[in-house]
């Protein structure tokens, strides 16, 4: 160890292995980002000590789970980055590991990085790896990962009352049961017989057209060129969307939907999202469907890079960055 008032580089994690290597007791405490005032305690001596911890010994501690392609991926510098990768080859690890090399040896805070996957087990799983990961770094906030919805619910709960569609942030999320029986008392409600029309299979129907980006209005549109099954499922769309409004309600869809149409009508809001998520990492890319496309861009409009994962059948996106560094 340097004698008192020496200054090395590193992470706080670090310094607590560099003391236990040494036999030193003491505590350390962050005092402005990675720079740690370390209080050290060897038999009757007692030093303060500003230490940032030498950075080849930790990136040797820290990279030396990965092999050569994963260590790569994890220490790119910003922008695209497309990785091809077989399955079981450590997709989420890098993952992991490239938001806890943000934070440890870029000085990124942990709350500029977003992670979404898309089940809440994976997204789960990648936070308990993340917090593994930087055990022992006193950051004072985590980074933000989640599924696709429950970061619209977010971003809807604080925001949606500024698209003046006449929603407040206290609207409820309807499940596929509320879904399916709302649908089901549309069918009925229009003197239709919903075993002809099965509500199941008609809620599926709005759903798929709400995922191509369809409304009541343009799926009508096409329907009456069509033929009258497709007709009649129209007059129920239009039906179920009046009555969620009424509601102040939404479907699993209408999270996408409303949280894309708030940030791509209200700038504001896009601009604050935009410079609070510097890196944005997308798991399972391959997966993404329009909507969920639209949402990644609009994120991350102000700098349109991407550094993604792929691997055959699928596509791993770790959002890729710009000046300020972002991932996705």
């Amino acid at each position: 160890m340097s004698e008192p008032g020496a200054v090395a580089s590193g992470s706080c994690a670090c310094l607590k292995r560099v003391a236990r290597r040494s036999g030193i007791q003491g505590s350390v405490v962050i005092k402005h980002r990675l720079v740690s005032r370390f209080v050290i305690t060897r038999g009757s001596e007692t030093a303060t000590r500003v230490i940032k911890c030498n950075s080849k010994l930790f990136m040797t501690d820290f990279l030396s789970q990965l092999n050569e392609q994963q260590r790569e991926a994890v220490t790119s510098s910003d922008g695209p980055l497309l990785i091809l990768a077989g399955a079981g080859s450590g997709k989420t690890r890098v993952i992991a590991h490239r938001i806890a090399y943000l934070i440890a040896e870029r000085g990124v805070w942990p709350r500029n990085i977003l992670a979404v996957t898309f089940t809440n087990k994976a997204a789960e799983e990648m936070r308990n790896r993340v917090t593994k990961l930087i055990e022992g770094l006193e950051i004072g906030s985590a980074p933000f990962i989640s599924t696709f919805h429950s970061l619209c619910v977010r971003i809807l709960r604080r925001d949606i009352e500024t698209l003046n569609a006449g929603y407040t942030r206290s609207f409820t999320i309807y499940d596929q049961d509320d879904t399916v029986r709302l649908t089901r008392n549309a069918i009925r409600d229009l003197g239709m017989d919903d075993k002809q029309l099965a509500p199941r299979s008609v809620q599926s129907a709005i759903s798929a057209a709400k995922n191509r980006g369809e409304d009541a209005e343009a799926f009508a549109a096409k329907a009456q060129f069509v033929d009258e099954r497709r007709a009649s499922i129209a007059r129920v769309f239009q039906v179920y969307e009046e009555r969620l409004h009424q509601n102040n309600a939404l479907d699993f869809d209408d999270l996408l939907i409303k949280t894309v149409r708030l940030l791509r009508d209200v700038p504001e809001v896009r601009e604050r999202y935009n410079e609070r998520f510097r890196y944005l990492l997308v798991d399972e890319y391959q997966d993404t469907n329009q909507l969920q496309f639209g949402l990644i861009r609009l994120l991350t409009e102000k700098q349109q890079k991407h550094l993604c994962r792929r691997r055959p059948g699928s596509v791993d996106l770790i959002a890729g960055g710009a000046p300020t560094s972002r991932t996705f």
